[in-house]
């Protein structure tokens, strides 16, 4: 069974990664902020990304990160779970 999230959802779910992990995200981090200028290891990405894949019952098609020069963000990530 698949659910749709909200950005705000992914964006949140971002941010607890992040602190479990210990990283630290800029005052500045929002939905449209790209995880990899943001400093966000690659290993907690990929694990942020197969939590919302587990979470939404989804894959995230990697063509739909590729329109948007791979940026990923709370935003992205959403619109490719949709």
């Amino acid at each position: 069974m698949s659910s749709s999230i909200t950005e705000y959802e992914v964006f949140e779910l971002i941010k607890a990664s992040a602190q479990r992990s210990s990283c630290q995200l800029p005052d500045s981090f929002n939905s449209s902020s790209d995880l990899v200028r943001s400093g966000v290891d690659s290993i907690v990405i990929l694990g942020i990304v197969a939590e919302l894949e587990k979470k939404c019952g989804k894959t995230i098609d990697m063509k739909v990160l590729e329109k948007c020069s791979f940026i990923i963000s709370a935003q992205t990530l959403s619109s490719a779970l949709k």
